[in-house]
């Protein structure tokens, strides 16, 4: 095969996996099973623009190179227990479907991370094993319906990894205008269960 076959034969191969939905400078492929059943996974690239050496401050930009930004996910759930093909049907169904795509470094933090966020979400709908913290919001109104703004808001994650200071089972994602922190205790006792601390704070924001 000649070198120009071969390019032609990548760059379709390119365009036919980048069918996700596009932003003005990046576009994301197809949603695909992970390496872990049960969380699906889109890749994202990313144009570097620039102008011309000495051109107007005007000018238009030009591409000059890609990078890729962190993967995105969306957890499916356990409860099929079906073949990867399986999975990667399940995962092809969401494109186009209005659900929430997190980032993450790899596939088994979003896979934990975004486990216990469904889990937790349970709990707290059912008004147990949970205990949540929104101080840090400094607003009064809204610390007496911090589960509320919690459940209300958990649809909408944009970001899930596990925590930098390396605690086992302690998860941050970020939300529309909240960071949340999710720590997981279980008990020493027999059949002790366990127990959710969740902490809401207002994301930073960053100015350019």
């Amino acid at each position: 095969m000649s070198p120009a076959d071969r390019r032609d034969l990548v760059l379709a191969d390119l365009n036919a996996v980048l069918t996700g939905p596009a932003s003005p400078s990046s576009i994301a492929t197809a949603p695909y099973v992970s390496s872990r059943n049960g969380l699906c996974r889109r890749d994202v690239v990313a144009l570097d623009y620039a102008r011309e050496k000495d051109a107007k401050v005007d000018s238009s930009l030009k591409p000059v190179g890609v990078h890729i930004l962190p993967p995105e996910y969306h957890f499916l759930g356990y409860e099929n227990t079906g073949s990867g093909d399986v999975w990667q049907k399940a995962c092809e169904r969401l494109s186009g479907k209005e659900v929430y795509w997190a980032r993450s470094d790899s596939d088994t933090n979003a896979d934990f991370a975004l486990a216990m966020l469904e889990e937790t979400v349970a709990d707290v709908r059912k008004k147990m094993s949970f205990t949540i913290d929104c101080k840090e919001l400094g607003n009064t109104q809204i610390e007496t319906r911090c589960a509320s703004e919690f459940l209300a808001t958990a649809p909408r994650v944009s970001a899930a990894y596990r925590c930098r200071d390396g605690v086992d089972q302690c998860y941050r994602f970020s939300f529309d205008q909240y960071e949340v922190t999710i720590v997981r205790t279980y008990s020493n006792l027999p059949n002790g269960g366990y127990s959710t601390a969740i902490k809401m704070e207002y994301a930073p924001i960053i100015t350019t």
